[in-house]
């Protein structure tokens, strides 16, 4: 179980481990925290790699802007900036199911 080493511990020492809360679901972890009531549904190429399971970004990379996974784009300006719909991830997981 992950933890972290108590105030006042050495790195040599015996650790005493205190369990650090896990996440309930996978956009808890991957998401940054957000004000109550407010949910992200934007997501980078890095969050995106991680909800999908941990995948390397550049997988991401290499199908976004297919029909399988489409790009958002919020203005002409943000062309080096790929964000993804936390939807269309949904669906590519669902697509990918066998």
């Amino acid at each position: 179980m992950p933890g972290r080493l108590l105030t006042g511990q050495v790195a040599g020492d015996v650790p005493t481990v205190v369990p650090t809360p896990a996440a309930t679901t996978r956009r808890e972890r991957v998401l940054p925290s957000l004000p109550a009531g407010v949910t992200a549904r934007l997501l980078t190429l890095e969050q995106a790699a991680l909800y999908l399971g941990g995948i390397s970004p550049w997988t991401v990379r290499e199908i976004a802007g297919t029909p399988a996974l489409p790009i958002v784009r919020l203005t002409p300006h943000a062309r080096g900036r790929l964000l993804f719909d936390l939807r269309d991830l949904d669906r590519l997981i669902d697509r990918a199911k066998v």
